[in-house]
């Protein structure tokens, strides 16, 4: 007789939401020699710390089949209020089977529920459009505080830039600098950084668990690729070695070529990386190589450490979007001369990753 056995392989779902914010929790459900029956899969909730029965938020019914093929099965959910939660996952078939473990047919997960906004810092070499585009999108949402820093910007001049503070010089201090959550830099012109100021932002990232996001361009980051010792610290937190030598000849051959970018399967079940409205059909669009106008080429890709440990800073919303997109886009692609980039300088905050 065939084993039987039900079971959550695995639950994806955010360490931190932010109040107010939907999110969802998805559990992976695995079925033996049950093909044909109904499972119930429920969510229940308590507050962390609690020991009393866990009240249910919601159920949901699902075909099973037999060939061990996790099933995904998701709820939406909307915080009203501030606090830790814990979630227990819980799934059951209609009539109780002898399966070969009852253990697994639960999982847990604990997300805490903030109302602190997420502190952005937008440190762009010139108006590029990116940067535009980037500076816009987050001044409107409600969950993120954006601060701006245009390298072009005249301090006596300047007009808004959409932003809730307006800089004109990089954070001096490491007091100044470690509130921020995540920083992007657009191609900027990383020499008018002192090298106080740029072991800051290497300590925010290595030990504060800052998270950089590190955009090419046309204008500065040559200076980047080909610098000495002043942009040393800066050069060791790029995910990849950039190209000194042929960086304005081979830039501009790469071009045309387009590559499609390679997704783990954590990707292609992350619903904020999907391209479509399911599962399937977002991998398919995925192996499609999009419309790329430019290549930095580079030479090798730099070792790193994805994950931090749980003693650092308490930014927990910021560090757990940092891992998932590590391990969402971890695939060795070829783009330009690099196979592979997991360097986790790059996230954004909360919502979708951006990616040049």
């Amino acid at each position: 007789k065939p084993p039987v056995n039900l079971s959550i392989a695995s639950v994806q779902a955010p360490t931190d939401a932010h109040l107010g914010d939907p999110f969802e929790i998805t559990a992976f459900v695995q079925a033996e020699g049950l093909a044909g029956k109904t499972a119930t899969v429920e969510l229940l909730s308590r507050p962390e710390g609690e020991t009393s029965e866990p009240s249910l938020v919601e159920s949901k019914e699902l075909a099973l089949a037999d060939n061990g093929v996790p099933i995904e099965v998701t709820f939406k959910l909307n915080p009203a209020t501030t606090g830790s939660v814990e979630y227990l996952l819980r799934a059951k078939t209609a009539t109780k089977a002898s399966e070969l473990s009852d253990a697994d047919n639960e999982r847990r997960k604990t997300i805490r529920v903030t109302d602190r906004k997420t502190k952005v810092l937008l440190f762009a070499g010139g108006p590029m459009r990116d940067y535009v585009f980037l500076k816009n999108m987050l001044f409107r949402h409600k969950a993120i505080e954006v601060d701006v820093l245009l390298q072009t910007a005249d301090p006596g001049t300047a007009v808004s830039q959409e932003s809730n503070k307006l800089l004109f010089e990089f954070p001096k201090s490491r007091e100044e600098l470690f509130p921020y959550d995540v920083i992007v830099a657009f191609d900027p012109d990383w020499r008018k950084v002192t090298p106080e100021q740029q072991s800051n932002l290497r300590e925010w990232v290595f030990a504060q668990s800052g998270g950089l996001i590190l955009v090419a361009g046309d204008v500065n980051t040559s200076s980047l690729a080909s610098g000495g010792d002043e942009v040393k610290p800066i050069q060791e937190l790029c995910p990849v070695t950039l190209s000194s030598l042929a960086s304005d000849l081979l830039a501009d051959a790469s071009g045309p070529q387009a590559w499609p970018i390679g997704f783990t399967r954590a990707g292609l079940e992350a619903g904020f990386l999907q391209l479509t409205d399911d599962t399937i059909s977002s991998a398919a669009v995925a192996t499609r190589p999009p419309a790329r106008k430019r290549e930095r080429p580079c030479t090798r890709t730099s070792p790193t450490r994805v994950r931090r440990p749980a003693t650092e800073r308490r930014s927990g919303w910021r560090r757990s979007f940092m891992d998932r997109a590590a391990r969402c886009i971890s695939e060795p692609v070829n783009s330009g001369g690099c196979e592979q980039s997991t360097k986790t300088t790059s996230i954004a905050s909360g919502r979708k990753p951006f990616a040049n």
